[in-house]
């Protein structure tokens, strides 16, 4: 488990190219998220010795000298590795969807790698495609840690009794329906980067262990306080994104916020502190670059095994401490 943090920085990217067509379809979206408890000195020193005329370190560029400079390569991957690495891949259930759809049009099933190939040949009716994928984005939810959390916060708000438990606690689904797919993958990224830690076993574990060492009642409503708790409390710094997924996100975040502070006084926890949640210009802050190379680096680690999604986060897991797939961390 990683030590307190003050801030993290948070930026993703896409496997693929960013001009093809149904990008959905065996695509993965991977965030990185930073701390800073060690500073970016070493990124100033990269930006100095290499890239002096440039304002801003993009990921191609760095990823371009590490290739020729083994000394860069590994500065840079010793300082990423403990970076958390975040992967939205719904390729399995577009996989499955598209697979139904060419059987009844008559078209050959395709493996995980040929899906994407089929919608830019044009075999497929795009309108098809299209209606389909919006079809499963509900299935595809459940894939999310948004269940999951708020499963948590209805658990809290049931034993404070300080709030409505209904349904979409946190997110609304008719929005989430409306997302195009790059802007729904991105929310569910940032989603995970913002509260993912509080589904983390070795956060739970040590909630639960604090909580009997203090002879309290081990409730769900309790030990999610505390893990959620912990979570909300860092400052949490994107790059700028989609204004739409981003408003979605701080209002899940701000309800998280409200319903943890109603419950400090039912569970007598000390008062809490809701971190900051921004979107900035990466190249305002060295974080978020951090994060930017961090996620090209594990993106490109993850596309190398399109049909293998074992083998994937297998090479991601090689270069990082933490990863977190879809609604788990592995």
């Amino acid at each position: 488990m990683n030590g307190p943090l003050d801030s993290t920085y948070s930026d993703e990217t896409s496997t693929g190219g960013r001009s093809d067509a149904f990008r959905g379809i065996g695509r993965a979206t991977v965030a990185a998220r930073v701390g800073d408890l060690d500073g970016f000195d070493w990124l100033l020193a990269l930006k100095r010795d290499y890239f002096p005329d440039k304002l801003e370190l993009k990921a191609p560029l760095v990823i371009e000298v590490m290739a020729t400079r083994r000394i860069v390569q590994e500065q840079v991957l010793d300082h990423v590795s403990s970076a958390t690495i975040i992967i939205v891949d719904f390729g399995e259930h577009y996989l499955r969807l598209l697979t139904r759809v060419c059987e009844m049009t008559g078209n050959p099933q395709p493996t995980r790698g040929e899906a994407i190939r089929h919608a830019l040949e044009r075999t497929l009716p795009r309108e098809f495609i299209e209606d389909y994928l919006l079809a499963l984005r509900g299935a595809v939810m459940l894939s999310t840690p948004i269940p999951k959390i708020e499963t948590i916060l209805r658990d809290i708000l049931q034993e404070t009794g300080s709030g409505v438990v209904d349904h979409g606690l946190l997110v609304d689904g008719d929005d989430l329906q409306a997302m195009k797919d790059p802007e729904f993958r991105e929310f569910v990224a940032r989603f995970s980067a913002a509260f993912a830690d509080a589904l983390a076993p070795d956060r739970q574990a040590e909630a639960i262990l604090a909580a009997q060492s203090m002879g309290r009642l081990l409730t769900p409503g309790y030990i999610g306080s505390v893990t959620l708790g912990e979570t909300v409390s860092v400052d949490r710094y994107f790059d700028q994104g989609g204004a739409h997924s981003f408003e979605g996100l701080v209002r899940a975040y701000d309800r998280v916020v409200s319903a943890l502070k109603d419950a400090t006084d039912r569970f007598f926890f000390n008062s809490l502190r809701g971190g900051a949640l921004e979107q900035h210009d990466s190249a305002l802050l060295l974080g978020i670059q951090a994060a930017d190379i961090a996620a090209r680096i594990a993106a490109d680690e993850y596309q190398r095994f399109p049909d293998d999604r074992s083998g994937g986060l297998a090479a991601v897991k090689h270069r990082f401490d933490r990863v977190f797939l879809n609604d788990r961390w592995v």
